[in-house]
């Protein structure tokens, strides 16, 4: 089961999108863009199907696990907050906020595996 607990149904998909990095380059991003740069992101990974999705598909279909490429703005993103507690050096706890955004679409709105590529060697 995912963390959000939600289980598609007929052709819908849950895809658990790729996180934005806060910091591009030495550049510290604020939350703002973060979140917008979040909603346009489509890559991610696919956490669940529904018991139609993919089955007129021809050839290779996704499987769960995989990353997809997803069509953008398509379907319905949905924001997750989990509560991380950090260990410090001093031995002291801080907790966090931690935001995953997750996807729900049509498998016809995965435009593609994406395939891991090595270093060549």
């Amino acid at each position: 089961m995912n963390k959000l607990k939600i289980v598609p149904t007929r052709y819908n998909v849950l895809i658990e999108v790729d996180k934005i990095e806060a910091m591009e380059g030495s550049i510290h991003k604020t939350d703002q863009t973060i979140e917008k740069q979040q909603y346009a992101h489509n890559i991610g990974t696919l956490i669940a199907v529904g018991e139609m999705s993919f089955k007129d598909w021809t050839g290779e279909s996704p499987q769960v696990g995989e990353k997809v490429l997803f069509d953008m703005y398509k379907g319905v993103m949905m924001p997750y907050n989990e509560t991380v507690v950090d260990i410090l050096p001093n031995g002291n706890e801080r907790e966090r906020t931690e935001t995953s955004f997750f996807r729900v679409c049509l498998d016809t709105e995965i435009l593609g595996r994406v395939l891991e590529v090595g270093d060549g060697s």
